[in-house]
């Protein structure tokens, strides 16, 4: 079968596998590490779709037989994973950034949910943070059984992390996969519209490992503040396309953490005029918000706060 510009299919990749494994790449420093975790899985039916997002160097790991390798011009994380998606061959895709990591039974649990359960249109599993064994897992909120993570879950603040979800090819392609134009949280937008369209689910058992790294693009984003504003930004489009959810509790919940968010990020910078904007726009969600009352305060008074 001829294969399309920029891709490459792998002579152990098999022709029609049930789970696509999307992998976006650019100047990969764990990636290695992060395809082991992939062959290392209990579950075998998968390919591996690795996307190169126009690195300076073609990015070619050690072993390639069993890799869909895909090279594109920089479009970023987003794009990245839309190509996977749009070149994968199997019925459900598994999100995994380069530096993140599986643990081996992660893939035949979420299999094994989606084909009990096949209105799921996502499934997300826990997430550990690499490195750091005493914080709290990343859904932690949700420990106790397998349950729904629901639309107001999501309004209130992104409880998703990419490294845990599978999710359905169809329903990615039929709302518009990852939006292209945020730089940052291109993922929350498409969870958004996927609680929309149908069921999320959680399963609560740590199966996939974070890296934290403060040099990476979501590191770089939060300390300059731009990862707060591409949130807020995330809700804005939303409401804009459904704008029926807007006057939810739930949506006035994520409104006033996020705004909070920001003007934090905003005090710690030292830009205390945006901080003061940012800390009013949360009280005006919430006007009891004691938290943000305080820092309020100390925007007000040019107070800083540590962190940057």
């Amino acid at each position: 079968m001829n294969q399309p510009p920029g891709v490459e299919r792998g002579a152990l990749v098999p022709p029609e596998p049930r789970v696509s494994v999307v992998i976006p790449t650019y100047r990969p420093a764990y990636l290695e590490a992060a395809l082991e975790s992939v062959r290392a899985q209990t579950w075998r039916d998968f390919e591996i779709v690795l996307v190169d997002d126009g690195s300076p160097e073609p990015v070619r790991p050690g072993v390639c037989d069993d890799l869909v390798l895909v090279r594109q011009a920089n479009a970023g994380p987003g794009a990245a994973r839309n190509r996977g998606i749009q070149e994968a061959r199997g019925q459900l895709v598994a999100l995994l950034d380069h530096d993140d990591l599986w643990l081996p039974d992660k893939l035949r649990q979420q299999v094994a949910w989606h084909d009990a359960h096949p209105e799921t249109v996502l499934s997300c599993v826990d997430i550990a943070t690499l490195g750091r064994p005493e914080a709290p897992t990343f859904l932690h909120r949700y420990h106790g059984a397998t349950r729904l993570v629901t639309l107001d879950d999501l309004l209130r603040e992104n409880v998703l992390g990419t490294c845990g979800v599978m999710l359905r090819r169809d329903a990615a392609l039929a709302v518009g996969g990852f939006d292209v134009a945020q730089r940052y949280t291109d993922d929350y937008r498409m969870w958004l519209e996927l609680a929309t369209y149908g069921q999320l689910a959680f399963i609560d058992e740590v199966l996939a490992l974070y890296r934290v790294d403060e040099a990476s693009l979501t590191g770089q984003g939060r300390k300059a503040g731009e990862w707060q504003t591409a949130e807020l930004q995330v809700y804005e489009k939303f409401y804009a396309a459904h704008p029926e959810y807007r006057t939810r509790p739930a949506a006035r919940d994520g409104l006033a953490r996020a705004w909070f968010d920001k003007g934090y990020a905003m005090l710690q910078l030292r830009e205390f005029a945006q901080a003061r904007q940012a800390f009013g726009k949360s009280l005006a969600q919430r006007p009891l918000r004691r938290r943000a009352w305080l820092n309020l305060g100390r925007a007000l008074f040019r107070v800083p706060v540590g962190g940057n």
